[in-house]
């Protein structure tokens, strides 16, 4: 069951992101239900592009940023099935419009036919540097030789998972994204004080990480044995 508390972060992470001036849209904001379309076409997708297209087409999102990269952030169950997910623009639109002029002036120039132009431009393969991150939890599933509780998917590979001894929230993973990934932005907030530098999103995201972000291996030690705390892991 959703907890109230998934959906006040849902909605105070895209607040924060409209204050901030990174919002270009907000969706839902509550636990994501991703619509059965959308998971019949994403399966049956062969690019990340359709992936992109897909979900971007049925709004099937919490939050877009300005880039038009977006998350999508879904509780089953409390503190127990959480999946967070940020996926990236696959098109670097001013490298695609610049090209598409090109293309188009050979066009016009009759250059090249409209066959031709058509073919340009849908093979025109821009895609993103970024790769999708996905934050799972899910207990029922713990293994501790394969499957950590909780862990990160980076990129696509289904057994790429780095583990997290951490309950990640919506605000968190946003954060999170937003230092790793959106470097320019995140310095725009930092204000010097007498003995340092201090970041407003720094400050942000280390206040809910301590507030809201339990230890797995604290919460419940059974889902996060020794033997895991031995291996690398995200803390």
């Amino acid at each position: 069951m959703v907890s109230q508390s998934f959906n006040q972060n849902i909605r105070e992470t895209i607040s924060l992101a409209e204050k901030f001036g990174l919002l270009f849209q907000a969706g839902s904001c509550v636990s994501l239900v991703t619509p059965p379309e959308v998971k019949f076409m994403s399966r049956r997708a062969v690019s990340y592009r359709e992936v992109y297209d897909t979900i971007v087409s049925f709004q099937s999102f919490n939050l877009m940023l300005e880039d038009r990269s977006f998350f999508q952030f879904t509780e089953v169950e409390a503190n127990s099935d959480v999946r967070l997910v940020y996926y990236p623009n696959p098109y670097q639109f001013v490298e695609y419009l610049s090209e598409r002029r090109e293309i188009l002036k050979l066009l016009e120039s009759e250059e090249i036919t409209d066959i031709e132009y058509e073919q340009f431009t849908s093979e025109a393969d821009f895609t993103s540097d970024i790769p999708v991150i996905r934050y799972d939890l899910s207990l029922n599933q713990h293994c501790k030789l394969y499957h950590p509780a909780a862990h990160f998917h980076i990129g696509f590979h289904a057994e790429n998972r780095w583990p997290v001894d951490r309950v990640l929230t919506p605000k968190a993973f946003f954060l999170k994204t937003l230092y790793s990934y959106y470097q320019r932005k995140w310095k725009t907030q930092e204000q010097n004080t007498i003995d340092e530098i201090e970041n407003v999103f720094d400050m942000l995201y280390r206040e809910e990480i301590r507030k809201n972000c339990p230890l797995i291996s604290e919460m419940s030690p059974k889902h996060f044995d020794r033997i895991e705390h031995e291996r690398l892991h995200f803390r």
